[in-house]
């Protein structure tokens, strides 16, 4: 569950580059952006997403069995839900689908999410880049495209 750039670095180095971990910062900032239409939240580069320093080992996800289980952190409601996965399934790192999101109300827009990312052909190792995060507005590019 944490978010400490520097602890999270230190753990890849150690790893040599090898091990992915959970980007619950990614996790927070995107849940906060998407509740409160403001999505300056994601531009946090210090407690924030993995994305900005570590899209290879930063395996994105919206819920988990910990935060839909015992800790009920649920993501949001099905359009929250369905917004948090055009962003993770757009965007470099290594994006991750709970199984209770697969099976639910979004599954149709997740597998074009997922078509639309092989399509694309967004990886962890794409570019990426931010244009505007502000209250009701993002816009960023991935490789040479508009995300």
């Amino acid at each position: 569950f944490d978010t400490n750039r520097d602890l999270l670095e230190s753990w890849i180095k150690e790893s040599e580059g090898k091990a992915k971990t959970f980007d619950f910062g990614l996790r927070y900032k995107l849940k906060d952006a998407i509740h409160q239409d403001d999505y300056s939240h994601i531009m946090d580069t210090f407690f924030g997403p993995m994305i900005w320093y570590a899209t290879d080992s930063s395996v994105s996800f919206l819920d988990n069995h910990d935060t839909a289980g015992l800790l009920k952190d649920r993501f949001g409601t099905d359009d929250q839900i369905a917004m948090g996965y055009v962003f993770i399934l757009t965007h470099p790192g290594v994006p991750c689908v709970f199984w209770q999101d697969w099976f639910g109300s979004n599954q149709r827009t997740i597998r074009d999410l997922i078509a639309l990312r092989q399509r694309a052909g967004i990886t962890a190792h794409s570019s990426w880049k931010v244009e505007a995060a502000t209250k009701g507005l993002y816009a960023g590019y991935v490789g040479d495209s508009l995300a």
